[in-house]
């Protein structure tokens, strides 16, 4: 399998891994913040900020984000948590 490190304007990178033997899209975001950015005596912010995600926003509470999400043929999760 081979992997192709592609980017973009803006500079941001990514590695590109196709294999067209089984019809599935994944991706995959890794980023300098969540609990790595905790301010000191307040950790588990990003932990609280990532599992109040799909809990509503403004008018849209969380029902409708549940039932939108349930509808597509697709996934999503958060890990807020230190990687090495």
């Amino acid at each position: 399998m081979s992997i192709e490190r592609v980017s973009g304007a803006s500079g941001v990178e990514a590695w590109l891994v196709e294999d067209h033997s089984i019809p599935i899209v994944t991706l995959a975001f890794a980023f300098a913040g969540g609990a790595a950015l905790d301010p000191v005596g307040k950790e588990g912010t990003a932990s609280m900020a990532a599992a109040l995600f799909d809990e509503g926003a403004g008018t849209t509470t969380a029902p409708p984000i549940s039932a939108g999400s349930a509808s597509l043929p697709a996934s999503w999760s958060l890990a807020p948590g230190r990687m090495n």
